[in-house]
């Protein structure tokens, strides 16, 4: 690790009251009183916001995975990496594909889920599904990204909540896509989003730079079964080199996912694509 650079850490007040709640009383009970302290919160002028509710459920899923020690730890070993994670914009279309990554990564699975049914009703509902919960370290920010994918169905009401302890934000990976404009923001929380979004893909894409243990200097008997060090690809590297210093330019590097049969050797595989016009000529046509 190169001299000052230090991998980000945790901080997440709200999981403190709820290891305090679990701690004083146990754990059904301490859903039982965030559940109510949910209610009372999910009311915008009288009416009910499922986006507020689904944050606050993701956020308790991500505290219950964290008490029973079901979330990975991933360390990204440079700046260099986490910032491209971080400012990689996401094709639409990628999250028709994300479906088949989510399982790869699961903590968890569960055939009870707690689903809104009314306008506050709170209903336990068999529903097949699974959790992937995970908290990355990383070189670009204080705080550490806590995430959860909750994949639920046949996928269909899958959703993904990000929190760095105090700001959350919520994606629904299917339906209007009109809901999905704030994974491209350029704010902390579409940097969040394209940070766990990214990540799977680029683990997808470069299963060589994933290694299944922690760095060396992180290594300590908490996490040392369940943490993957991510380093950075030399495909990414060069690109990034060859984007440094370059004005103006074209070139937006994508991930894509190759579902397509005309793909007889990479199919199923997640690539990642340079685009073009790198230190060419710039002309302007009026």
């Amino acid at each position: 690790m190169e001299k000052n650079e230090r991998y980000s850490r945790v901080n997440y007040p709200a999981f403190k009251v709820y290891k305090k709640l679990v701690k004083n009383y146990h754990e059904k009970a301490a859903i039982e009183i965030l559940s109510q302290e949910i209610k009372n919160k999910i009311f915008v002028n009288g009416k009910f916001d499922i986006t507020e509710a689904s944050m606050a459920m993701g956020e308790m899923q991500i505290w219950k995975s964290m008490l029973n020690k079901e979330c990975i730890n991933y360390y990204l070993t440079t700046k260099e990496l986490s910032d491209f994670l971080l400012k990689t914009k996401i094709k639409e279309e990628m999250l028709s594909e994300i479906i088949n990554l989510i399982p790869k990564i699961k903590t968890n699975e569960y055939k009870n889920s707690i689903v809104f049914t009314g306008d506050d009703v709170l209903e336990n509902k068999i529903m097949p599904g699974l959790i992937s919960a995970g908290v990355v370290h990383l070189k670009s920010m204080e705080r550490s990204i806590f995430f959860v994918f909750n994949y639920s169905g046949n996928g269909e009401k899958s959703s993904l909540i990000v929190s760095n302890g105090d700001d959350v934000s919520y994606l629904p990976l299917f339906g209007d896509k009109e809901l999905r404009t704030n994974m491209n923001r350029n704010d902390i929380y579409g940097e969040m989003l394209r940070l766990i979004l990214n990540l799977l893909f680029y683990m997808s894409a470069f299963p060589e730079n994933v290694l299944n243990s922690p760095p060396d200097e992180e290594c300590d008997k908490l996490n040392k079964n369940n943490s993957k060090t991510i380093s950075i690809s030399p495909t990414i590297s060069e690109y990034l080199h060859e984007n440094r210093d370059v004005q103006p330019h074209l070139r937006r590097g994508h991930f894509r996912f190759l579902g397509s049969d005309h793909f007889t050797k990479k199919r199923g595989q997640t690539i990642f694509v340079k685009a073009s016009f790198v230190k060419g000529e710039a002309k302007t046509v009026i």
